[in-house]
């Protein structure tokens, strides 16, 4: 490795395929310290001349710096002054790899679950799972991000926001930021009454999908722009498009699990067989931490035969290699009432049925949570 090659030095917490000008860790580092602050650091090599010595500092420096911009990347560090993608464990060529991942690994952080709703068939209760599992987390003290990633703004306008298109920041907003390679948009989060926090959208996100496919690493674009949320909550909820667009790949890059809701009917469940296709081939090239929380059964009516036939079939033939939640949501026009008044079920009906269903899956999900953080080894398809 050459160490006065002029490329920015990048160190790359993720381990995985990212080109040097996309490593949010090189931002903050170049912009704190400059170039030769990594080349000090290996002890390999001496200034050039001409080089600003201020610049330079010690192994306990960095390590602070990386405590302090990096706390959501301690995994599979690089240091990686080429821009060339090496892992950590390559000790040969770098062997203060390990060094660092030791050090970062000594201190405990909160590890954020991203997980997106995702299904290309549209009224599948996408949107009201996700206001309706983000605040019974809330409710259980989580620190929850509901991410809407929808142009149509169905999130936005269902948590009291009735003219999205009148917000002056967005996601799409902090998406340009990211384009641009420009600090993201301030003011973009608000804060809803029941405990959330919401990443708004609007019709400007529609022209954003269509100008993504002339950006180059296009499907992390969504990736960048929450990554350095992490650190502020405990799950964020990506509320995907009824598509399997550019915008719903970026979700499915930037996630860790997806929930795919379903109604009991034959045109919803047909779909599935794409969508299970779509989220291996992302699993498979581009996101290799991506994980099928479960399938969860929405606007069930067991009165008909029709919809316990289905039911029964899911879950003898999917239920055998992917989950199939326990919580089933039943159909209810007071769900569809919550859309209305801006509130959640638990605010809107709170004894009701579809309440109790939800509360259920928050129960779920966080056990479901909770054993995939104290599981050792890869995360496998589930």
């Amino acid at each position: 490795h050459k160490l006065f090659c002029m490329l920015p030095s990048v160190i790359h917490p993720s381990g995985h395929h990212f080109h040097v000008k996309h490593g949010k860790c090189l931002i903050h580092f170049v912009q704190s310290y400059g170039l030769f602050a990594l080349l000090q650091f290996t002890n390999k090599a001496k200034p050039q001349p001409g080089a600003d010595r201020k610049f330079f500092l010690g192994k306990a420096q960095l390590f602070s710096f990386l405590f302090d911009k990096c706390s959501n990347c301690i995994h599979n560090c690089i240091i990686h002054p080429n821009g060339y993608n090496i892992k950590v464990f390559d000790n040969k060529l770098y062997p203060f790899g390990t060094e660092i991942h030791k050090q970062l690994s000594k201190r405990r952080f909160s590890m954020t679950q991203i997980i997106a709703l995702a299904n290309q068939k549209g009224g599948v209760g996408k949107t009201t799972t996700a206001v309706n599992l983000g605040v019974g987390l809330a409710s259980s003290g989580k620190r929850v991000l509901l991410v809407d990633a929808d142009p149509q703004g169905s999130l936005t306008v269902s948590l009291g926001i009735k003219n999205p298109d009148e917000l002056d920041v967005s996601l799409s907003s902090l998406m340009q930021s990211v384009i641009d390679d420009e600090l993201l948009a301030e003011g973009a989060i608000i804060r809803h009454q029941e405990g959330v926090d919401l990443l708004p959208s609007n019709i400007e996100l529609s022209g954003m999908e269509t100008g993504l496919f002339n950006v180059m690493s296009r499907e992390y674009v969504l990736k960048n722009a929450i990554d350095g949320m992490r650190k502020s909550y405990d799950y964020i909820l990506i509320d995907c498009m009824p598509s399997l667009g550019m915008m719903t790949v970026n979700a499915l890059v930037a996630a860790d699990s997806v929930i795919i809701p379903s109604q009991p009917n034959f045109l919803s469940t047909k779909g599935l067989n794409l969508l299970l296709r779509s989220i291996s081939k992302i699993k498979r090239q581009i996101n290799p931490r991506l994980k099928i929380d479960g399938i969860l059964l929405t606007m069930v009516d067991n009165r008909t035969n029709n919809a316990k036939a289905i039911i029964s079939s899911l879950r003898s033939t999917v239920g055998e290699n992917i989950r199939v939640f326990r919580s089933e949501i039943p159909f209810s026009v007071r769900a569809a009432e919550c859309s209305l008044s801006g509130e959640s079920i638990f605010s809107h009906d709170r004894n009701g049925k579809v309440a109790a269903a939800y509360e259920a899956l928050t129960k779920e999900v966080t056990e479901l949570e909770e054993r995939a953080k104290n599981r050792s080894g890869p995360d496998r398809v589930r």
